[in-house]
């Protein structure tokens, strides 16, 4: 489970940050980032007296965000090809079909050297294959949807002129208290 979770959590931030700014780049630059201030924080919190136990520091946050970099590289690597050719983003099942080969090659032997589950052999990487596409279809879609809103870089149509002035506002509220809940809520896994 926590390499399909990764795999949704990468294709949607990946999908809103390059549906948002239509900039090629921008989500391989946000995972950097991410690992950045991860990094940043871990050595913050260790240096505390009490070597960050006060605040049940998991020992090293890193890894996961490993993991999740490769898929958030080919998720700008494919934004690029498509968008040369196409002058459109791609679709989202083009981009989880890319996104579970990345997966299944880069992502799922990393998730077996760094982590002590999910146990990775023959029986269990069909099945983590299938899920994977499926985890990056959704992340995908919802990371299409939620980078959309904005409209950046779209022409009004009259039609979307008449959309009520709350919805964006409810997606983007709905999308902070989400995050917000996983964050809080997530315990790491320990090896």
């Amino acid at each position: 489970m926590l390499g399909l979770f990764l795999v949704f959590l990468a294709t949607m931030f990946g999908a809103t940050a390059l549906h948002a700014t239509r900039r090629v780049g921008t989500a391989t630059l946000m995972g950097l980032i991410a690992v950045a201030l991860r990094v940043i924080l871990q050595t913050s919190i260790n240096s505390l007296p009490d070597n960050g136990q006060a605040l049940r520091v998991p020992p090293n946050g890193v890894p996961p965000l490993l993991v999740i970099l490769p898929i958030l590289l080919a998720m700008d690597i494919l934004y690029a090809v498509v968008i040369t050719r196409t002058q459109k983003p791609p679709v989202y099942w083009m981009n989880a079909i890319v996104v579970t080969v990345v997966f299944g090659v880069v992502s799922l032997p990393l998730v077996s050297r760094l982590f002590a589950y999910p146990q990775i052999n023959a029986v269990t990487i069909p099945k983590l294959l299938i899920s994977g596409v499926l985890a990056a279809v959704v992340g995908t879609w919802l990371g299409q949807l939620l980078g959309d809103t904005g409209r950046y870089g779209h022409d009004v149509l009259p039609s979307e002129a008449a959309l009520p002035r709350w919805v964006n506002p409810v997606l983007y509220a709905g999308f902070v208290i989400f995050i917000v809940f996983f964050v809080v809520t997530a315990v790491p896994p320990v090896k």
